[in-house]
């Protein structure tokens, strides 16, 4: 993720540093791991990762991206969406579900739209309502106990763009 703060311009460094400081390390404690740049980065390299941060929104980025090695099963919810389970593709399925809802207006929208009273241009209209959507049939879907906590904090991080679900 592109942002001010980002530690992508400086991981090769980081990481030379790491080998030429601690030649025989095989993990890497990241304990505020924010979007896991520098966590994703090393854990691609071989090294055993931990993560920590205090925002919820870094917790669905390391749950996405240290915790799973491979995009989670989704086994209930494919049930209850008419797919067995496509192993691999389990994840592929339930994103395109959530894709393809139609929008709905609801907090995003009005905090973060035109379509609120603070008229607030973060989102198009047409995407806060898209993203709405996503995220109640995602809370609905946990609320029915559909998917595991671990698979909602994944669907989170997927819903937000951060994570793409090509990555192991």
């Amino acid at each position: 993720m592109r942002y001010i703060g980002s530690k992508t311009w400086c991981l090769e460094k980081l990481r030379r540093l790491v080998l030429r400081e601690l030649p025989d390390a095989g993990s890497l404690c990241d304990p505020f791991a924010g979007t896991c740049t520098v966590a994703r980065f090393f854990k691609e390299k071989g090294f055993r990762v931990i993560t920590g941060d205090l925002l919820s929104l870094s917790y669905a980025f390391q749950v996405a991206s240290i915790f799973h090695n491979s995009p989670p099963a989704f086994k209930e919810l494919l049930l209850q969406l008419g797919h067995r389970g496509d192993g691999e593709r389990a994840s592929e399925v339930v994103l395109q579900h959530l894709n393809h809802l139609p929008g709905r207006c609801g907090w995003v929208t009005r905090n973060y739209s035109l379509a609120g009273g603070a008229r607030r241009k973060f989102f198009t209209v047409s995407n806060a309502k898209r993203l709405d959507a996503i995220l109640f049939t995602i809370r609905e879907w946990s609320q029915r106990s559909l998917m595991s906590q671990m698979e909602r904090w994944y669907l989170l991080a997927c819903t937000l763009g951060l994570y793409s679900t090509n990555r192991g």
